[in-house]
């Protein structure tokens, strides 16, 4: 490996910081050009990244091309405004003081500052950036915020200083200065966590920078540092970019290191620097620190480190596809994995022998309390004989209250849940049965009770295992294209669950499968022309909208109200159809039918609530002055209606429009849903926030002591949702509180016990955008953006599932409990029927009749 090449004496790398402008190491890449193209077209950019891919190296150069332009650039690094004792005031107070130093203004800022009282902080930026920076630079203006996700920790609304970006953008079209101001943003976090109000983000109008690893050829000039020390160094290049995967500060470090490291030894390998200097006990070859980084980002949050871990397990094991979820989103951001044409990848070979199998493993030894049961049950193949029971579960059950966790621990915590409560449950009913037959008087040995009961659980542990053989023979016809075995095969499981459940309720069912195995195959052989079992009570094909907000059925089942894209809500009934049109506004999203009479209410975005009655007529309207109503609902007596505001508060209302109360503290964000429980004692909000707040009511025309509006108590505010609550519901026996929304995570409020923690459980990937009892409580409907819509019980076991090709907007129950009412985002609405295990198998003997009457007659004889 000698070589004859001449050296580069001033030649060095970098290991960590920003690169300066003149650095001979700074590998230009084609992000680089984006980025500057577009500041200087005046376009607002975003660079948000994992720490360490050369974000602030990227700022440094464009700042120094855009200046060799004429462009007057500013630098802000938020690090620098610290954490502690930050107050909006010396927020912007610091942003103008910096604004004032790198554009070089002859200004005060201080005196200019105190002259703006009683301007809020916000108002004080807008009126420095029109009355102070733009008349004075007449050159274009490119801000640069470095460490933009530190606002989220300095107390300070991001939502408030993004939005005035935005504001900034919009001025263009009035103020021609303003064409003259862009900004840039950098740091690690996604668009959706620096700014919720999706109405008022400037991410919709920006530019995304995306920051790849470094390529071959956009690398060669890190090869300068072996000349003179290798006979081929771009051959060294990439054999360093083969370990690293192009990651910037893994490429500057091990190239220092193999160039230091080739002075000594000019036959050393790439390979053999990166064993003895990287992977060998390599937390004392970690400075400046990369990977103890990328392990904090992903353990020191307790709350999501099991989930990180659980799905970094599986990028290692099997494909995962790319997608938007929170937990992809965090892991993205840790540097770890990067998405790799639509899957997800380890970043290099480096990280992927650092944080190896063995890793994992040992450090969820290390987190999950119940560690050692876990990896039996896994190792087992999910066998039921390895879940937890008694004192462990117990312990796993209060450890996971608050966190969340990978699908696995998920699966392997509510499957130990529902086994211990289906053998409670089977324990009474063989208790009952026993009891019934030998009459009250009859004396029960107790060695003859256990060994009955033994008897008994032998017996359904048999069948149980006979049903999973089933279905794994479904799922094989399926793959053979044999539908006609799969749903022979599903009706003999079926068969089996109904004998073994014999007419208990549904929530009781030991397993679901037949049931999800029956609806799919049935669904598949069902033909686009077919009538049967489709249901139309209201004539959907008549309903004509471009999106679906709000639907609701009335009490009597036979009218439905649809909010869709427009001024108006419609009222169907059988073929009949009307329209209930706001004239004063442009969109009516909300929607709810009085549960004691035949009125209904409407609520429009510009504050308007009118009352009508279900054949049309108008009744009633009135202005909330809440800015704009998301969503009403009546008092389980009918006499009051509640509205929840864009402006964060929640109003009763009488019927003719008098205010009568009012929630004494504001939500931070609009109010997206409100619930009354059904025994009408408690009042529950939530929104924006990610704050669940409950008030306690009293109703009763004894309560109210005067004519002014009163203020309702608040009696708990619940955190633990991360992002939006979009869907709040209470059961119909007033016990118990859902809520779901952007973390996908649905969780059990305690009304009962207000202060016990939730129980929960994961919905699948992504947001979660309804959620609904069933009349009878035993279920719970919810859907989703990606279109899943599904039916579990409170344990989130899967009765039902369907599939929209558009984002679920709404979903109702008919009272009857036969049909789910699903709005999608698209003006559709479907009527999904739903069907009990007798109609299910009853259905498949006559599809599987019309495809081989022979094996019909084998199996459902």
């Amino acid at each position: 490996m000698r070589s004859h090449n001449v050296a580069e004496p001033d030649y060095r790398y970098q290991v960590g910081g920003s690169l300066p402008a003149s650095a001979p190491s700074y590998v230009t890449r084609s992000s680089d050009l984006t980025f500057y193209d577009h500041l200087q077209n005046g376009e607002f950019c975003y660079v948000l990244n994992s720490r360490q891919m050369g974000k602030s190296s990227l700022r440094v150069q464009t700042m120094h091309k855009l200046r060799e332009e004429g462009v007057v650039c500013a630098a802000i690094d938020l690090t620098g405004f610290g954490t502690q004792g930050i107050t909006p005031e010396k927020w912007y107070g610091g942003l103008i003081k910096a604004l004032v130093s790198d554009c070089q203004l002859d200004l005060n800022w201080r005196a200019w500052w105190k002259q703006q009282d009683p301007a809020t902080p916000v108002q004080r930026l807008h009126t420095f950036i029109e009355q102070v920076l733009l008349p004075t630079i007449s050159q274009n203006i490119v801000v640069f915020i470095d460490e933009i996700d530190l606002i989220l920790s300095q107390n300070v609304s991001a939502d408030d200083f993004l939005a005035l970006i935005r504001f900034f953008y919009n001025q263009r079209v009035d103020q021609p200065a303003y064409r003259r101001l862009t900004f840039a943003l950098l740091g690690v976090a996604t668009p959706s966590a620096l700014m919720q109000d999706h109405e008022r983000t400037p991410f919709n109008i920006g530019k995304a920078i995306y920051l790849e690893g470094f390529q071959l050829q956009e690398a060669l000039p890190l090869a300068q540092g072996f000349r003179g020390k290798v006979q081929d160094p771009e051959d060294v290049l990439h054999d360093i970019l083969e370990w690293t995967g192009g990651q910037p500060f893994l490429t500057q470090k091990l190239c220092q290191l193999m160039e230091v490291s080739l002075r000594g030894d000019p036959e050393i390998t790439v390979e053999q620097v990166v064993h003895t200097q990287i992977l060998e006990n390599w937390e004392s070859h970690d400075e400046p620190v990369h990977l103890r980084t990328i392990c904090d980002r992903i353990l020191l949050n307790d709350h999501k480190s099991v989930q990180l871990l659980g799905l970094y397990q599986k990028v290692c094991t099997s494909t995962v596809t790319t997608k938007s979820s929170p937990e992809q989103i965090e892991l993205r951001l840790s540097g770890l994995v990067k998405d790799q044409e639509g899957t997800l990848k380890v970043y290099n070979r480096i990280y992927g022998q650092i944080f190896n199998q063995q890793w994992i493993e040992t450090t969820l030894q290390e987190l999950r309390p119940y560690a050692a049961a876990f990896n039996e049950w896994e190792q087992s193949n999910a066998q039921a004989d390895k879940l937890l029971k008694g004192k462990a579960l117990k312990q796993a059950l209060n450890w996971a209250v608050g966190k969340s966790l990978s699908d696995q621990d998920y699966d392997f915590i509510r499957l130990s849940q529902v086994k211990a409560e289906r053998e409670k449950l089977q324990r009474n009913i063989f208790l009952r049965n026993l009891l019934t037959a030998v009459g009250l008087g009859g004396l029960l040995i107790g060695g003859l009770f256990w060994g009955s009961d033994r008897w008994l659980a032998d017996q359904n542990q048999q069948t149980l295992t006979t049903i999973t053989t089933l279905h794994k023979q479904v799922a094989q016809a399926k793959r053979n294209q044999n539908q006609t075995e799969a749903l022979a095969l599903a009706i003999q499981a079926g068969q089996k669950l109904r004998d073994l459940v014999q007419g208990e309720p549904i929530a009781s069912y030991p397993t679901t499968t037949p049931l999800l195995d029956l609806q799919q195959i049935l669904k598949d052989q069902e033909r686009p022309d077919s009538k049967q079992n489709k249901e139309n009570r209201w004539n959907l094909q008549i309903l004509k909208e471009e999106a679906i907000w709000d639907l609701d059925i009335s009490p009597d089942g036979k009218t439905i109200a649809v909010s869709g894209w427009g001024n108006s809500v419609r009222l169907l009934q059988n073929s009949r159809q009307q329209r209930l049109v706001h004239p004063d506004s442009e969109m009516v999203i909300s929607t709810d039918f009085n549960p004691q009479t035949d009125q209904v209410a409407t609520a429009s975005l510009n504050g308007t609530v009118r009352l009508w009655s279900a054949t049309g007529q108008a009744l009633q309207h009135w202005n909330t002055k809440q800015d704009a109503v998301w969503s009403t609902r009546f008092s389980p007596h009918g006499q009051y209606l509640a509205t929840a505001g864009w402006d964060g508060t929640v109003r009763l209302w009488d019927l003719d429009g008098t205010q009568r109360f009012q929630t004494s503290q504001k939500h931070q964000g609009p109010v997206k849903d409100i619930r009354f429980s059904p025994d009408g004692k408690w009042l529950a909000s939530a929104g924006e926030d990610g704050v669940i707040q409950l008030w306690k009511l009293c109703l009763e025309a004894t309560c109210l002591k005067s004519d002014d509006p009163q203020s309702l108590d608040l009696q708990k505010a619940w955190n633990g949702h991360s992002g939006w609550i979009w869907s709040l519901d209470i059961s119909p026996d007033s016990k118990v509180l859902v809520s779901a929304g952007e973390d996908g995570i649905v969780r059990f409020w305690d009304l009962d016990n207000p202060n016990a923690p939730p129980q929960r459980w994961r919905y699948g990937q992504g947001r979660i955008t309804q959620i609904r009892f069933s009349p009878d409580g035993q279920w719970l409907a919810l859907s989703g953006w990606d279109g899943t819509v599904q039916i579990r019980d409170r344990n989130g076991r899967i009765f039902s599932q369907w599939q929209s090709r558009r984002p679920v907007t709404s979903l109702s129950f008919t009272p009857d409990q036969q049909i789910l009412l699903v709005g999608t985002v698209m003006g559709e609405v479907y009527q999904w029927p739903i069907k009990s295990l007798d109609q299910l198998l009853k259905e498949g003997c006559q599809t599987l009749k019309g495809l081989n009457n022979t094996k019909t007659n084998k199996v459902c004889s």
